[in-house]
């Protein structure tokens, strides 16, 4: 996947290989797109850098190359830092521009995707995904209102998981009663042992329900009536 280059983050964590890439971290900027280009590309006097800037468009700009470190959460120790270690060197940061109070829109977090499965792809495998607060909680809340979004990236790696359909119902066999198959085409009688039924007739190939069997015969039913016929006359199925 090809993202914008245009604008580079000036600083750099160091080399981030593959292999030291332990999560995900995903903030806000709690800002907008001009003012958080000019910070992310100079630094904003703190030597501040990203991964990945994603517009509230949907528009994302890659800051540093594949295998960069980006200077997003050096202070976080809490949660996945706590296990994994630095974000700075354990992790690819993502921004995502906006205010608190900003509901998230459908393109950006559909962008977003687009990122979290980039990721996905170069590295070869699935990283756990957290938020700035989430391992920097005493000075950190970004992004906001993102609980629930973040439980289905880690679920299905998408912002919205997919529905699972609903099981087909799986018919319910009527007490006692057993399906067969004609193999024959045979008069249909009234009792086990005689009584022909007029002309009505078993076609062979039809589906039946048996509802017993008696004397070598079986009572069977289908849509079109029912009636005794020889027991070898069909197959159970």
């Amino acid at each position: 996947m090809a993202f914008d280059t245009g604008h580079k983050s000036q600083h750099s964590s160091g080399s981030l290989p593959n292999v030291a890439v332990k999560y995900i971290v995903v903030h806000r900027t709690e800002g907008h797109e001009a003012g958080d280009l000019s910070v992310l590309t100079s630094g904003g006097g703190r030597s501040v850098s990203i991964n990945f800037y994603v517009t509230e468009k949907g528009h994302v700009y890659q800051m540093l190359p594949w295998g960069a470190g980006a200077n997003h959460a050096g202070f976080g120790a809490s949660g996945l830092a706590a296990k994994y270690g630095n974000a700075n060197h354990h992790a690819y940061g993502i921004e995502l521009e906006g205010l608190e109070r900003d509901p998230y829109s459908d393109a950006q977090l559909h962008a977003l995707d687009t990122v979290i499965a980039a990721i996905d792809a170069h590295l070869g495998r699935k990283v756990p995904i957290t938020t700035h607060a989430a391992i920097d909680p005493s000075r950190k809340s970004d992004p906001e209102h993102f609980t629930a979004i973040l439980a289905n990236y880690n679920k299905c790696r998408a912002h919205v998981c997919p529905a699972i359909p609903a099981p087909k119902p799986t018919p319910t066999p009527t007490p006692g009663r057993r399906m067969a198959v004609m193999l024959e085409t045979v008069p249909l009688r009234w009792h086990p042992n005689g009584g022909q039924k007029g002309k009505e007739e078993a076609h062979a190939g039809g589906d039946v329900e048996v509802l017993q069997f008696k004397d070598g015969s079986a009572h069977i039913h289908w849509p079109g009536g029912d009636g005794w016929v020889p027991s070898k006359s069909l197959r159970l199925i």
